[in-house]
């Protein structure tokens, strides 16, 4: 189902599906997207993308989880911290699927900002409440 790489340059494990390729270099990957919650199952991904995705631990700072309705959204707060993934290697339909279920652009604002994936600092795409 996966393999796991180890990546020497952010001292982090990459889950990668048997059968396909990644970077080497997240800072490289142009819709590397950091995801919390529900996304984080590779299973529920798979459901949602159709195909399975390699992923990494990841920390995003200056945000926090908040209570909405019946679930919760990710809202800027000084000191924050989420842990999360980065799903890693996504095309545009599968960018396209992920704003779909966040309700992006009207419920949610996809953002790029800094995440920590091991050691290193990389842009990542996140998903914030609209206000």
């Amino acid at each position: 189902m996966f393999r796991v790489k180890w990546n020497e340059k952010t001292l982090a494990m990459l889950a990668v599906p048997k059968g396909s390729r990644t970077p080497k270099d997240l800072a490289g990957d142009a819709n590397l997207t950091f995801v919390w919650g529900l996304l984080m199952d590779p299973d529920f991904i798979k459901k949602l993308l159709g195909h399975r995705v390699a992923f990494a631990p990841a920390t995003l700072k200056g945000c926090a989880r908040s209570a909405e309705g019946k679930g919760f959204s990710l809202r800027k707060k000084p000191g924050g911290i989420v842990n999360g993934v980065v799903l890693v290697g996504l095309s545009r339909e599968d960018v396209f699927r992920l704003n779909e279920f966040e309700e992006a652009p009207t419920v949610m604002a996809r953002r790029r900002t800094d995440v920590y994936v091991g050691d290193e600092k990389v842009k990542a795409f996140i998903y914030l409440k609209r206000k």
